[in-house]
């Protein structure tokens, strides 16, 4: 009773510094999920106390059980006992009974068999920590290779936004003689986009978005590009699946009213999609109906610039001059879905750590499970070397015994993990699968040198208690 009490209290400081801790790296290391300043802990004593209360009561309900079951066994395991010790006075009826059982299974299997509710618990507890570890690790996205993320940006390689519309056509060579854009590539490709501001629809709004911003582009320039879209018959507007799945809550063929320049309600149909692509936060629609709504608007606030990679640092400071006072904000398309993913990853960090912990404490279980087990089988020892085994063959059995569910539950949690990550395997960059084949060769390695450390040590134990 006095250990629950003691254990009680320890947890709820315990839990208290960890919500602290949480709260507190969501507020700076971990602010890229919630983009606010911090929060802050106000502990109730009423929950407090409830939690103590129920965590006492669970605590003695489950001694109770485990000590009248515990008292039950107690004459059964004395019978055994005195059978176990007669069978070593007698080696002779011990290598008759080992024969038979040789004869009727594996041992191996029966004594993993005999152990199933220590083999399930490190099992479990194992394979949930790789699950976890290894599902969120290869979610992660990098944003290094440009192959990987040439669907979401089109191949453009800069995002230019400014305060200002810029009403002159960058395709031109007049259009970027007035704006001091003469040195750019010959071979750059720009497509100009129309912007009806409403609301911020990306992941970087934790707000529910009703009307998402509005962005005119030439859709024939849309086909014809590197980006991948998905359309019903009606064709109207596209929008980013990622907006559409989550900033509006709403399905392809639902409609959005907007107020057009003379105060009527102009409906706009969701017909497509662009899969996790630059243009989160807006929907787009084709510049000529852009223009019936908002006919007012005709300067790009937008624009998609592609180059090569090795003129973009070039490019990305010629415009960053040259539109100066346009209020330009000139970036990598890179840069802007590592942005919008730093939501994603951020959440995917916090799941990491947490999976770590889970990881740990399957470590723990495991290594727990082995020590006992092996601490377990003294008696067993002596029998067998009293049949004439040799310590190969001992140290054999018993390492197969403690190496079999580690094994078992890190291939699974691998496998499942796999398996969560199946329909994204070209998404996860070379880098991280290496690091994710290192991190595995790594912890199956460690399990091997530690059962069999431990199988060593324990028979050199078993030695030196026989002299």
């Amino acid at each position: 009773t006095p250990i629950v009490f003691v254990s009680a209290i320890a947890g709820v400081i315990a839990g208290l510094l960890y919500t602290y801790l949480v709260l507190y790296l969501l507020g700076t290391v971990w602010k890229g999920a919630t983009h606010t300043d911090g929060f802050r802990v106000y502990p109730d004593l009423t929950t407090i106390a409830i939690g103590i209360s129920v965590g006492i009561a669970l605590s003695m309900s489950l001694l109770y059980i485990w000590i009248i079951r515990a008292l039950k066994r107690t004459q059964m395991t004395r019978i055994t006992q005195i059978y176990a010790d007669n069978n070593l006075k007698n080696p002779r009826q011990s290598a008759l009974s080992a024969s038979s059982a040789f004869k009727k299974r594996r041992l191996t299997w029966a004594s993993i068999f005999y152990n199933k509710r220590q083999a399930l618990l490190s099992f479990i507890t194992l394979t949930c920590g790789v699950l976890i570890v290894f599902s969120v690790g290869l979610n992660r996205r990098s944003f290094a290779d440009s192959s990987q993320i040439r669907i979401a940006t089109g191949g453009f390689s800069l995002w230019v936004e400014t305060a200002v519309p810029v009403y002159h056509n960058l395709q031109t060579e007049e259009g970027r003689a007035k704006l001091a854009l003469t040195d750019l590539p010959k071979d750059a490709q720009v497509i100009q986009l129309l912007k009806y501001s409403a609301d911020d629809a990306s992941c970087l709004n934790l707000n529910k978005v009703v009307t998402p911003n509005v962005l005119g582009i030439d859709m024939a320039e849309l086909k014809n590009i590197e980006f991948k879209t998905a359309e019903n018959s009606v064709y109207p507007a596209l929008v980013d699946e990622t907006v559409l799945q989550w900033s509006l809550s709403k399905k392809l063929g639902d409609t959005i009213f907007y107020t057009g320049e003379k105060g009527d309600t102009i409906p706009i149909v969701l017909a497509g999609t662009l899969p996790n692509s630059i243009f989160q936060g807006s929907i787009l629609i084709d510049k000529a109906l852009f223009s019936e709504i908002w006919s007012e608007i005709s300067g790009s606030e937008i624009m998609l610039i592609k180059v090569p990679d090795d003129k973009i640092s070039e490019t990305k400071m010629l415009i960053s001059q040259a539109l100066n006072n346009y209020g330009v904000r000139v970036m990598t398309t890179g840069e802007r879905l590592q942005l919008f993913y730093s939501v994603t990853d951020t959440y995917l960090t916090i799941f990491l750590t947490l999976g770590g912990l889970g990881l740990l404490l399957g470590i723990f279980s495991f290594i727990i499970v082995v020590r006992k087990n092996i601490i377990a089988r003294r008696k067993e020892v002596m029998l067998y070397r009293s049949l004439g085994f040799d310590e190969k063959r001992i140290f054999s059995l018993l390492y197969k015994e403690n190496i079999i569910i580690p094994l078992c539950a890190i291939a699974t949690g691998t496998l499942g993990s796999l398996l969560g990550v199946i329909m994204g395997f070209g998404n996860v960059s070379v880098g991280i699968w290496l690091f994710a084949l290192a991190f595995l060769i790594l912890l199956v390695f460690c399990v091997i040198w530690f059962v069999k450390s431990s199988v060593r040590s324990y028979l050199k134990q078993v030695d030196n208690m026989q002299n």
